[in-house]
């Protein structure tokens, strides 16, 4: 592959990154459906935004087990992306029943777990030394088209909630790019029956459960973020999307300086990734103002994204090729089913009381989950 065609392959890549926010580019108009479909129950109307999540997670287990042997990662990554722009954009189309915009956020989920395949695309494609700043670029790309796209959806939103569905137009251009430059990695040839004795190293299962964990109990900020905001009285839902796009730049401000970080913090990485979380929650769940809610949201979406990236980091490094797909799908399946859940995790902690807002019940349990994370990740540091 000459130089041309490898940057175009590697670009490309970068622009999946794009559909990492792929189902939930709608959370700064949840507030303004509610209002919209009074006769859906709250519950339902999260759908919106978990139900995505949680068939991508199927759909990325079964497309980890299968691309490269059986369908090719061209294959799967555009039929992805058409299921992401037909599901995503059809609910501003047609007039469609409550279930039936459900029944578009399904093939959203299948089209986001098909194209879900950057980071063992890059795992593949790039010398393991470069790793960390190429799944950091990708974050990058990914930060920032969803710090744009959150602003502008709570802008559309005010039209009108059909208006949110627009903002899935983004998917367009990772389509084409992989349409047209996309090529598959290259791979040694294993003899087939040492490649059937690899096994997913025990390890990786535990970085499912700890994203699992942290996923489930810090989504409800973000989904949530709206109701909350609305509650406070300390802005509409322009404001919920400007503090959405804060939590990414986070994410974007961890991604650009991954290398470095990575480098320089070596193996304590995931525990002040993990104490980051915690001190930004404890901002918005103490000191509920605007400044301080902008910067807690800011802290928690940098550890967020430093310690999901890490996990893929650290699977990149330890996991052979052929099970370098599988692997890095199941960390990000485990995101998409902690997304799913944290609707059922938000309507338990309900019933906690300490707080005037629900919200602040959430994320209170939140905390502890991160308090303890943090603990766990300070005694068993990765070597």
């Amino acid at each position: 592959m000459n130089k041309k065609s490898q940057n175009m392959l590697y670009i490309s890549i970068f622009t999946l990154f794009i559909c990492s926010a792929g189902g939930t580019l709608e959370n700064t108009a949840m507030q303004t459906m509610m209002e919209a479909w009074p006769s859906v129950s709250p519950a339902m109307i999260r759908l919106l935004t978990t139900l995505p999540p949680f068939i991508s997670m199927f759909a990325m287990i079964g497309v980890g087990r299968i691309v490269g042997k059986y369908i090719s990662y061209k294959t799967s990554i555009c039929t992805g992306l058409i299921l992401m722009l037909s599901g995503g954009l059809l609910p501003f189309f047609l007039s469609l029943p409550w279930n039936g915009i459900l029944v578009c956020r399904i093939a959203m989920g299948l089209g986001v777990g098909m194209s879900a395949l950057g980071n063992p695309l890059f795992m593949l494609s790039v010398p393991a030394n470069h790793l960390a700043r190429y799944i950091g670029i990708g974050g990058i790309v990914g930060s920032v088209c969803n710090m744009l796209l959150n602003p502008i959806v709570g802008t559309l939103t005010k039209v009108g909630w059909k208006y949110a569905f627009l903002s899935n137009l983004v998917y367009i251009i990772p389509f084409l790019m992989c349409l047209f430059f996309l090529k598959e990695p290259e791979q040694k040839e294993k003899d087939s029956q040492e490649e059937n004795k690899e096994t997913i190293p025990s390890i990786v299962y535990m970085f499912i459960g700890i994203q699992f964990l942290s996923t489930m109990t810090l989504y409800p900020l973000l989904s949530g973020i709206s109701t909350y905001v609305s509650a406070l009285k300390v802005g509409d839902v322009t404001f919920a999307g400007i503090l959405l796009s804060v939590y990414t730049f986070g994410g974007l401000t961890v991604n650009l300086f991954l290398p470095r970080i990575k480098k320089a913090l070596g193996n304590k990485l995931l525990f002040i990734a993990y104490l980051l979380v915690c001190l930004g929650v404890s901002l918005v769940i103490f000191v509920p103002n605007k400044v301080l809610l902008i910067a807690g949201i800011f802290m928690s979406g940098t550890g967020f994204i430093a310690s999901m990236q890490m996990l893929q980091v650290y699977c990149g490094n330890i996991c052979s090729p052929s099970q370098m797909a599988n692997a890095s799908t199941m960390i990000l399946a485990s995101n998409q089913f902690g997304v799913l859940l944290s609707t059922f995790f938000m309507a338990l902690t309900k019933y906690i009381s300490l707080f005037a807002y629900e919200m602040q019940n959430t994320l209170l349990v939140c905390l502890i989950v991160y308090l303890l994370l943090a603990v766990f990740a300070w005694k068993y540091k990765l070597k």
